[in-house]
């Protein structure tokens, strides 16, 4: 497989997370198993061979599938709150749904996904979606600097956080917070907390400081290494010796392949 990460302008940054396009070109005629990891981040994708797009929400759950042939996929992850904000739809109602675009009944989802099938290049087709989703923005309202501060702060802090200074950090009360993060976020604050560190996990495989999985407990704020594989195997349906010792080229963030 081939994965690439694409960083948003400026304008965007304070809602896309960023763009991504994966490919798989291999020869086999026989299925091959994939999995798709728990995911804090809501998102949009776009299938190249099935020809459709969709919305991901958020999701504690795993799942693994088969495909066969090659494929080529393209889309944007987002901050969780730019769901409500972009689309006037609560994030909840996205969590754990993958939610093609022809269900959401709204012309502008079709006129979007015809425009990014139909482009010849990877560059033409994140124009395109960064072009949508900043028109988007510049007409979104309902922006609560403080509220939104305090979910980046989650993951800013890989999820390292406490969930009462979550609340005195936005000026309100726990359970206003977590109201509001059932409509911002479609998750508790707790559990989006979780999804952050074991996200963080996954990315230190990257990192040239990260010498064993301990090490990798550690760094991203797990009590212990027991503490780690218990939560990683919750959200990925594997261990992380299992997930580390993939090839490289089998690992997307938080899409492999198996076989």
């Amino acid at each position: 497989m081939h994965y690439q990460e694409i960083k948003p302008p400026a304008a965007l940054q304070h809602l896309v997370r960023f763009f991504w396009v994966l490919e798989y070109n291999g020869a086999s005629e026989f299925p091959v198993q994939y999995k798709l990891l728990a995911e804090g981040f809501p998102g949009l994708v776009f299938f190249f061979k099935n020809q459709y797009g969709a919305i991901n929400g958020q999701t504690t759950e795993h799942r693994t599938f088969s495909m066969t042939g090659n494929f080529k996929m393209m889309g944007a992850y987002l901050y969780p709150y730019a769901l409500p904000l972009l689309f006037k739809i609560p994030s909840g109602e996205f969590t754990h749904q993958h939610i093609p675009f022809n269900e959401l009944h709204k012309a502008e989802f079709r006129d979007l996904q015809e425009k990014i099938l139909e482009s010849v290049t990877d560059a033409q087709g994140i124009h395109i979606l960064s072009e949508y989703l900043y028109n988007k923005s510049i007409r979104a309202t309902g922006m609560n600097d403080k509220f939104h501060q305090c979910i980046l702060h989650v993951i800013k802090q890989y999820g390292n956080v406490e969930v009462d200074q979550l609340a005195r950090h936005a000026g309100i009360s726990n359970r206003q917070l977590e109201r509001k993060f059932g409509a911002f976020v479609g998750l508790s604050p707790k559990v989006f907390s979780r999804l952050m560190r074991f996200h963080t996990s996954l990315r230190f495989i990257k990192s040239d400081t990260i010498r064993s999985l301990t090490d990798i407990a550690y760094a991203a704020g797990y009590f212990d290494q027991s503490h780690f594989i218990r939560e990683f195997k919750m959200f990925a349906g594997l261990s992380p010796g299992e997930y580390f010792n993939l090839p490289a080229h089998n690992r997307a963030d938080n899409f492999i392949q198996l076989s």
